[in-house]
C-alpha cells in the first residue's frame, strides 16, 4: 500500500513471500511446489480447479464462485470422490482414476 519497493529478504522477513531461491533454483523450485499441491490429489479434481482459474480471467466474480460451486459440486458425482471416502474411512492412501 505504501508502493515502496523492498527486497526478496525484506519480503519475506515480513511474512509477503515464503522462501527466497536463486535464479538457478527457481525452476525447480516451482515445479516441486506445483507438484506438493498436487500430490496424492484426484486429477479430476485438479482439472476441474485449473479450469476454473482459467475460466475466472474472463468472468466477474459472481460467475467465477457460480462455476466454482457448480463445479465443486459435481466431483461429489465422481468415482474419485467415493474413492477419497472410503480410503478416508478405511485410513489408507487413495488410488484415484479420472472420472
Amino acid at each position: 500500500m505504501t508502493s515502496k519497493q523492498v527486497t526478496s529478504k525484506e519480503a519475506y522477513e515480513l511474512g509477503i513471500i515464503q522462501k527466497v531461491v536463486t535464479s538457478e533454483e527457481l525452476l525447480s523450485t516451482a515445479i516441486k511446489t506445483a507438484e506438493s499441491f498436487i500430490e496424492e490429489k484426484s486429477m479430476t479434481s485438479i482439472t476441474r480447479t485449473i479450469e476454473c482459474i482459467m475460466q475466472g480471467y474472463q468472468e466477474d466474480i459472481q460467475q467465477g464462485l457460480k462455476r466454482e460451486r457448480h463445479r465443486f459440486a459435481e466431483l461429489f458425482n465422481t468415482k474419485d470422490a467415493k474413492e477419497g471416502i472410503h480410503a478416508f474411512v478405511e485410513k489408507r492412501k487413495p488410488k484415484f482414476i479420472q472420472s
